[in-house]
């Protein structure tokens, strides 16, 4: 069984709310719901630039340390909108003060 097959279903409804960003805006699609990135794009994505992570959001004086996942996606997100998106999904959740799954929401 893949990690793909094996990762929790809040994992994968976090992995599928992600917002398509163009220009830095939300997309919407013609009946006004928020246009997402399909599963397995990010999956892909995370999967490639994220795999070697440390931590989630560890910091010190100058921000995110370069290994923490936000600090991959910070260093990521002006070069890939996909990274932006995602930067401002996880730094939601973690201003919210919960960096657990449950914290996830559905977002509109």
């Amino acid at each position: 069984m893949s990690k793909k097959d094996k990762m929790s279903a809040l994992v994968k409804l976090f992995f599928m709310q992600i917002p398509v960003y163009i220009d830095g805006e939300k997309q919407y699609d013609d009946y006004g719901i928020v246009k997402t990135y399909a599963f397995s794009e990010a999956w892909n994505k995370i999967m490639e630039n994220l795999w070697y992570c440390e931590s989630l959001s560890k910091r010190n004086k100058d921000g995110y340390l370069p290994n923490s996942m936000m600090g991959i996606i910070e260093y990521l997100k002006d070069a890939d909108e996909f990274f932006a998106s995602l930067y401002d999904m996880l730094t939601d959740v973690i201003t919210n003060g919960d960096t657990s799954l449950s914290a996830i929401k559905l977002r509109s």
